[in-house]
């Protein structure tokens, strides 16, 4: 699912970012496999929410490392050959060896800050959710709608996105509406939204009380 997403988004890229993109993969695209399963990225993606391909994903970040390495290092130069002095040669090391560091890193955590803001902001909206779901139960809407209704209330942020992205599986990939409430739930990272979730699809499974779940 997450390939045809990335397929759908790559035929409205503009050439420059494809082109950045092959190159990625060309130079370092064997590094950023390895990273991908030491750090076991695909399962870190899909906690947090990110419709983008690890290894390539990776691999583009290395690029931005290797590119602010070479921006830095000529600009350090030129700076330093212009007015050379051990104190600006030692400046031009220190840049040239932080900034591509900085930029790793920054791409490397910004998966881990989304799967942290998916988890925090679902969690505080979740009791919100579990008494609109109620609510919604009590005037006998079926999942898909209870679903449709959410996905348009601007009153939820995080839970918001998530009835958005549940929808789209239904709508888009042919998901019934259960199986994309489960699909999404076994893949957050919060506990207590999947555990909700989980308990609700298996109570409409079984025909049992959702409004006294």
């Amino acid at each position: 699912m997450v390939m045809l997403r990335e397929k759908e988004v790559e035929a409205v890229k503009p050439l420059a970012i494809l082109v950045y993109e092959r190159l990625s993969l060309i130079l370092f695209g064997g590094v950023a496999r390895k990273l991908v399963r030491t750090f076991e990225l695909d399962k870190l993606f899909e906690e947090a929410g990110i419709y983008a391909t690890p290894t390539l994903y990776m691999a583009k970040v290395l690029m931005a490392s290797f590119l602010a390495f070479i921006v830095s290092t000529f600009i350090g130069l030129s700076l330093y050959l212009s007015s050379p002095s051990m104190v600006l040669l030692l400046v031009v090391i220190l840049v040239s060896c932080f900034t591509p560091l900085a930029a790793l890193m920054v791409g490397f955590l910004v998966p881990f800050a989304k799967r942290s803001g998916r988890r925090n902001g679902v969690r505080f909206e979740l009791p919100y959710l579990a008494v609109y779901m109620t609510i919604m139960a009590l005037g006998g809407l079926a999942p898909e709608r209870i679903l449709e209704k959410i996905a348009s209330i601007r009153l939820f942020k995080y839970i918001r996105l998530e009835a958005q992205r549940i929808v789209r599986d239904v709508k888009i990939f042919g998901l019934d509406p259960l199986t994309a409430i489960e699909r999404n739930a076994y893949s957050h990272p919060c506990k207590e939204y999947t555990e909700l979730m989980l308990g609700y699809t298996t109570t409409v499974r079984i025909g049992g009380d959702v409004i006294h779940y």
